[in-house]
């Protein structure tokens, strides 16, 4: 019988908001059996909490958003994947404000951030979904499926960007702890300087570095130390769709595959999802 964990201790992780722009800095907290994942927004009085569950993404417009009673805290996706990577169940995550730190924009920073505060096994069993029947979302080109598998979570990701001369990429996983820590982890979100001046203008990207994504101009890398991996995208994607995954809250067992999707398509099949279980 496997066993739900949270974490041992408490630990800190800062930086800015690849949205918002803003310097925050997040604590994680050891949390009881069953209790998931929450997101507290201390900066208020009196806090409010924010289950990391589907029925409170409130917007999945180039990141995932979550929000309560008018309250939200965005780009969750990156902490959310490596939580349900190292299979930590139940925590506290609290932060002043509304966007969590980027990082890198990998997350590579939220591994380092668990490992610091260590993990511990607690007396209660952990749930999975095995997913019972195939469940799909189709938006013209793009579309995503679960379907029945064996084991655990198989994963399979395509994209393309042919407006931006950037060619199709495949990444495709059976997702364990060790190899979401080498091979998914250290992938870094992406933009394409051709998009930069109307996501400004929708309030997206003023964080956004250098330092902190892939940056595409004309299909060419602008970053001078170039890819971590020669797919890098497809893997950060694949990153995404395993934190968007893990708002169904429970571990999922099957097959995943996923074409040019985005944030609102994964919410939307994570929807799906939830009602084979009612």
């Amino acid at each position: 019988m496997e066993s739900e964990r949270t974490i041992r201790s408490e630990a800190e992780f800062s930086g800015i908001g690849l949205h918002s722009g803003e310097r925050v800095t997040l604590t994680v907290k050891p949390a009881p059996p069953g209790s998931g994942i929450t997101f507290v927004r201390t900066d208020l009085n009196p806090p409010v909490s924010i289950p990391a569950r589907i029925d409170f993404v409130t917007d999945g417009d180039s990141a995932t958003t979550l929000g309560r009673e008018g309250v939200e805290v965005g780009t969750v996706e990156h902490f959310l994947a490596a939580a349900y990577g190292l299979e930590i169940d139940n925590l506290e995550v609290w932060v002043p404000g509304p966007e969590i730190p980027a990082g890198d924009g990998s997350a590579k920073g939220m591994v380092d951030l668990l490992a610091r505060a260590g993990a511990v096994s607690q007396d209660r069993r952990r749930l999975t979904f095995e997913i019972p029947s195939t469940c799909e979302v189709r938006d013209g080109g793009t579309w995503i499926l679960a379907r029945p598998g064996e084991g655990g979570l198989q994963l399979n990701v395509r994209i393309a960007y042919p407006e931006y001369e950037v060619s199709e990429q495949v990444f495709q996983t059976e997702l364990t702890p060790a190899g979401f820590e080498r091979e998914i982890a250290p992938a870094r979100t992406y933009g394409f300087a051709e998009r930069l001046a109307d996501m400004s203008a929708r309030g997206k990207a003023r964080g956004g570095l250098l330092e902190n994504a892939v940056v595409f101009r004309g299909g060419k890398i602008v970053n001078p130390e170039g890819l971590r991996f020669p797919d890098e995208p497809a893997r950060h994607k694949m990153l995404d769709l395993i934190g968007d995954l893990s708002l169904l809250g429970l571990r999922i067992s099957g097959q995943v595959v996923a074409r040019y999707s985005a944030h609102v398509h994964h919410h939307q099949l994570v929807r799906k999802l939830r009602e084979l279980l009612e």
